[in-house]
Formats: structure tokens, sequence, C-alpha cells
């Protein structure tokens, strides 16, 4: 069986389990919107489901990504699992559209319930399930840290700094800060791409999000390019919801 039929078949399993697993009913804070991922662990049992839109137009190449799933389940205490299934993109430039890789990652907590602060270790590999032209063709690990913490009530601040290993390998840092009032919430931050060949991509970004209800969340995103070699922007939106 390839690796795709594999993923595939966990995802289906996964899928069917779900609903018999989920006990908590309150949303844990999601990975998205954001070039980085959060820092909150989904708890034991509880199964969440994000999925999102986005399009990007950077050095006049337009492309749209359709679908980027991400299924986080709750192991343990201080441990989830994430299944992030293959986005479908659309690139104009050359004119290529198809499925990207997947990955499975496990997301750990590093710090205790009562630290006053959020830390997370990433840990997990990509796989070669994308279409010809949109995969690396390889199993290829990554690692992650992130922060999040609590200024004050209605002000929080986070910080990613990851790294996936490949044929062009890159390492990702953002960092932002939060401001929430009542279901809703807005942050500005930075966020940078650094491959080992080609050139470094440096974004402002803004995000928003609004609760709908104690399990969902709708989100909305934007950033702008900065400086001479990344002239472009970005706009997204995304649905949160746990099971």
């Amino acid at each position: 069986m390839t690796w795709r039929g594999i993923f595939n078949l966990a995802a289906g399993l996964f899928l069917w389990l779900a609903p018999a697993f989920a006990q908590e009913k309150q949303l844990t804070g999601t990975d998205r919107p954001g070039i980085g991922d959060g820092a909150s662990i989904v708890t034991p049992g509880g199964v969440q489901v994000e999925l999102g839109y986005t399009f990007s137009d950077v050095e006049d190449v337009q492309v749209q990504s359709f679908g980027e799933l991400n299924f986080r389940f709750g192991l343990l205490q201080r441990l989830e699992l994430r299944a992030s299934l293959n986005s479908y993109v659309d690139v104009d430039i050359p004119d290529v559209s198809g499925l990207t890789d997947s990955a499975v990652n496990l997301k750990l907590g590093l710090l205790p319930a009562d630290a006053g602060a959020e830390l997370a270790l990433l840990a997990g590999v990509s796989l070669d399930t994308g279409d010809d032209e949109l995969t690396s063709g390889e199993t290829d690990p990554n690692v992650a840290l992130s922060l999040g913490w609590s200024i004050s009530d209605a002000l929080s601040h986070s910080a990613y700094v990851g790294y996936q290993d490949g044929d062009n390998s890159l390492t990702t840092v953002s960092t932002s800060l939060g401001f929430s009032v009542g279901p809703a919430g807005v942050s500005v931050g930075y966020g940078g791409f650094y491959p080992d060949r080609g050139s470094d991509q440096h974004w402002l970004e803004a995000n928003a999000v609004f609760a709908i209800g104690a399990l969902s969340q709708f989100d909305l995103n934007a950033g702008v390019g900065v400086g001479d070699d990344n002239s472009g922007f970005f706009i997204g939106a995304g649905f949160a919801h746990r099971f």
C-alpha cells in the first residue's frame, strides 16, 4: 500500500472513530489563522477540525489553496495527535494544480496548566501523498516550538519557530500581539520564511477570529510582503469546530 493509501485509510478511521471519543464541550485554541501554529493542546478525548482557504499573489504568481484541513485529537493531558490532510492548490504560473503533501504530527505541552503560559513542542513528518508536481517525493521530518501567554485579560502574545527538513529545508518564525473583546479577537504580527536556497520572505499579517458559541470559530487573515524581494499579499478565511 502506498503512503497515500495508508494516510487516507488512517484519516477515514479517524473520522469514523472521532464522535466516540469527543467529550470536551469547548473549543481549544486553534492553530489558525496565522503563519505559526498555536501552543494550546486539545484535552484527552477531544476532537477538533480546522479548515480554510487562502489566496496569495506574490511576484505576479497567484496561488489558491482549498481545504487546509487539520484534524486534532487529544490523546493525553498534554499530548495531541495532528493529521493535516492534503490541500488542493491551484497555481497560475506555471499552470499547476492538484493535492499537496499531507503531514502527521504530535504536539506536546511542556508547561503545567497553572504555569500562566503555554509552551508546546511539535514534531512529525510530511508524507509524499501529493500529486507529482506538488510533492517533495520524500518523507520529510519537521520540528517546532510554540509559545503563548496572556499579558492581561484582553492582551496576549504568541511566538513560533519551526524547521522543515527536506531538499530545500525551511525555517519559519512568527510573533504576534493579540487583543480580545468578548467573542472576537484580533492580532497583528510578523511572519518569516527562511529557506536554505532562495530568497527569504517577510510578512506583516493581521488576523481576526469570531467565536460561534462554545464549539465553533470563524476566522479571517491577511498579510502583505515586506522588502524588495517579497512584493505581494495574501488573504484567507477559515473555520474550526469541536465535535
